[in-house]
């Protein structure tokens, strides 16, 4: 419902809440005519927006006035976001930042595990990754996925087990004893 059709650049009107539109189309048998379809806001429609069609007048048996013939167009829409829920579950690590593009969007309950809600457009991609700087001595450090995102809306989830090992050494910016100086 909304689509809203325009005929060589005049308005026809926008379909009804069935997808349908009745609207006249002037010209001649055989006459091409190019039709623009804008879809209502969050939507886009899926392949070509503009597509031409060819009027074509029926005769009816018997004779009589021709009749045109009804232009019969068929348009799928689709949103411009998806939803997208992305789970991530951890060995039992609790408090551990979940970020999306590099903003903290949730964290990992008591049990490892939290859940998000995203909306972004189709055949994007989202990087999801795990903040373990407060917790140096985790490994992997930082672990990160990269989910596609599906022209429907759909659920990733994000499986991270960790170990435990000894926190990051520290590099030491002094100059070793005995080693020559720059003057």
């Amino acid at each position: 419902a909304g689509l809203r059709v325009t005929a060589g650049g005049a308005a026809l009107g926008a379909t009804d809440a069935s997808g349908f539109l009745r609207g006249a189309v002037r010209g001649f048998d055989g006459d091409r005519v190019t039709l623009a379809l804008t879809p209502p806001p969050g939507l886009r429609v899926a392949g070509a927006a503009e597509r031409t069609a060819t009027l074509q007048v029926v005769a009816p048996l018997g004779g009589g006035t021709p009749l045109p013939q009804a232009l019969r167009l068929r348009a799928t829409l689709t949103p411009l976001e998806r939803r997208y829920v992305v789970l991530v579950r951890t060995d039992g690590r609790s408090g551990l930042p979940v970020r999306v593009f590099d903003r903290v969007l949730g964290e990992t309950d008591a049990s490892g595990v939290t859940q998000l809600l995203l909306r972004a457009p189709p055949g994007d991609e989202i990087t999801v990754s795990l903040d373990t700087r407060a917790q140096p001595r985790l490994r992997p450090a930082n672990p990160t996925r990269v989910f596609r995102l599906a022209d429907r809306d759909d659920a990733f989830v994000f499986r991270q087990d960790f170990a435990e090992g000894a926190p990051r050494a520290r590099r030491s910016t002094a100059t070793p004893r005995g080693a020559p100086r720059r003057l």
